[in-house]
């Protein structure tokens, strides 16, 4: 479907100078001094990424016929997702927010656990299918 697949398009360039615009915005009422906290510097540095990568590395790869190199779209979908933690983190003082952000924060907060407990399950599961796998073999019933 292209037409859908252009408004999604559309809507992601315009979602990101909506981005441009608050930076800007933020930067011209609170001066350089916007960025010296965590979040201001956060923020820059997802709305400058973003736009570095949506207007000038994917357009400059399109052109000479290369297409987007494959680490730049798994660098773009990371971008989003933490685009997505932007807005949650700016939706949070809202009242019907309010419930629902100590779960986000809770997700958040154990992103280190959750990796370190997929790399413990891949490594067992790396040793158990080595041992079936030389079970298996020595097994002459099983070949």
């Amino acid at each position: 479907d292209h037409e859908g697949l252009a408004f999604l398009e559309a809507l992601q360039h315009g979602c990101l100078a909506f981005y441009v615009f608050e930076l800007l915005c933020g930067t011209a009422a609170r001066g350089w001094r916007s960025f010296g906290s965590s979040c201001g510097a956060f923020d820059f540095f997802l709305v400058s990424t973003s736009a570095a990568l949506l207007w000038v590395f994917i357009p400059l790869s399109v052109i000479d016929g290369s297409m987007a190199p494959f680490h730049l779209v798994h660098i773009w979908l990371l971008l989003r997702v933490m685009r997505l933690v932007k807005v949650a983190h700016n939706f949070r003082s809202f009242v019907g927010f309010k419930t629902m952000w100590p779960i986000i924060d809770g997700l958040i907060k154990s992103v280190g656990t959750m990796i370190w407990t997929a790399i413990v399950l891949v490594i067992v599961l790396y040793i158990f299918a080595c041992a079936a796998l030389d079970v298996i073999t020595a097994d002459t019933d099983l070949q």
